[in-house]
């Protein structure tokens, strides 16, 4: 299955012509076995032993290092930092940073309270520091790291924004 716009919509406003062009390709590509089905990559949710090898894994390869954070609000120097997340595509870790409450994951517990936390926030941090990254809305995820950790990202590593690219 393969969603779509409906061909009427199209009709009605041609300036999404090119977007349901776009999925008939890909659908047409899947039926023809000229495009390969995503697969996704290798993630680890939990702050274990598989996520520090994931982050080894992460400072070894050559490869950019896409960084994503969440807090609970909007407000990057004031709202709770909960999640950092890291992926070069072939690895992805998310790692819960402080203890916070959500609907979904309920009660999660800071980084601090599990038996790898320290080794998995010095792997981070060497991440953050060293390795060339790709934000997804940089301003906000940076102010964030430097308004609650120790961890400074380097002007230099920080290589692309696609919020402010979507905006050029």
């Amino acid at each position: 299955i393969v969603p779509t716009l409906h061909p009427a919509y199209c009709l009605r406003d041609p300036a999404y012509t090119p977007v349901m062009q776009t999925h008939i390709r890909r659908a047409w590509g899947l039926a023809t076995n000229q495009l390969k089905l995503w697969k996704w990559p290798e993630f680890d949710l939990e702050p274990d032993a598989k996520a520090v090898a994931a982050l080894k894994r992460i400072l070894k390869s050559k490869r950019r290092v896409a960084v994503d954070v969440e807090t609970n609000g909007v407000k990057p120097l004031t709202d709770t930092l909960c999640v950092v997340g890291l992926s070069n595509v072939k690895d992805t870790v998310s790692v819960p940073w402080n203890a916070y409450t959500s609907k979904r994951a309920g009660k999660v517990k800071a980084l601090w309270e599990y038996e790898h936390g320290n080794e998995i926030y010095e792997l981070v941090k060497e991440v953050l520091e060293t390795k060339q990254l790709v934000f997804q809305n940089g301003q906000h995820d940076i102010l964030s790291i430097n308004s609650q950790t120790d961890i400074r990202i380097p002007d230099e590593n920080y290589v692309f924004d696609a919020l402010l690219a979507h905006a050029v």
